[in-house]
């Protein structure tokens, strides 16, 4: 991939907000899918090559919808940091495991940046 036009001001930003790492949450099976594939795939490549129905996402029927709806299907998302409240709330019911990321990637071309903020009373 290309290094975004834009990257000199994003890593300005990741300086000044001391982001040194981002953060994807899978359960812990999708694990082998993640080796086979050699990295992540987002939802929609998953489908196309016929992996998505023996994949856990980490999202519920809302959510998944929701990717469908919004135009993140063929996204993968990552975190700033690995306490989001998707993430808490599927750890109740999954063994989940993080992968640590190098921020790099998200100085690469393509790369979108979608943030939404909660305070603890909106928290799902």
């Amino acid at each position: 991939m290309t290094v975004n036009p834009n990257a000199e001001k994003m890593q300005a930003i990741f300086r000044k907000y001391n982001i040194q790492t981002l953060y994807h949450f899978t359960d812990i099976n999708n694990l082998l899918h993640i080796d086979k594939c050699n990295g992540l795939w987002s939802k929609e490549k998953l489908e196309r090559h016929g992996f998505l129905d023996s994949v856990v996402t980490g999202g519920n029927e809302l959510s998944l919808s929701l990717d469908i709806e919004l135009g993140n299907w063929d996204k993968v998302h990552l975190y700033f940091c690995p306490n989001t409240p998707m993430a808490y709330t599927k750890q109740q019911d999954a063994h989940l495991c993080y992968l640590v990321i190098k921020p790099d990637v998200a100085f690469q071309q393509g790369v979108f940046y979608k943030y939404q903020c909660y305070t603890k009373k909106e928290w799902p």
